[in-house]
């Protein structure tokens, strides 16, 4: 899930969101991440300028990095 949120975010500096990481994700969390996506889509702005700025930043400092200091794709929180 952070992984998906951070795409929206930063993806150059947080890394990208591989789709099938969506394979493992049950019902309820798909349909949060559905109106995630409609929202990002939509609103054609990046999430720190609707205000959750705070919320991003603690998700990049919980999330696992690779050695790379990206991100770490695989990073799910369900």
């Amino acid at each position: 899930m952070a992984g998906f949120l951070l795409a929206w975010w930063n993806a150059c500096q947080c890394g990208s969101y591989d789709l099938t990481t969506a394979w493992g994700v049950d019902d309820t969390i798909m349909e949060d991440m559905c109106v995630v996506f409609r929202l990002a889509s939509r609103v054609h702005t990046y999430p720190d300028t609707l205000g959750y700025g705070a919320q991003f930043e603690a998700i990049v400092r919980v999330a696992p990095r690779t050695h790379h200091g990206v991100i770490h794709h695989a990073t799910c929180f369900f």
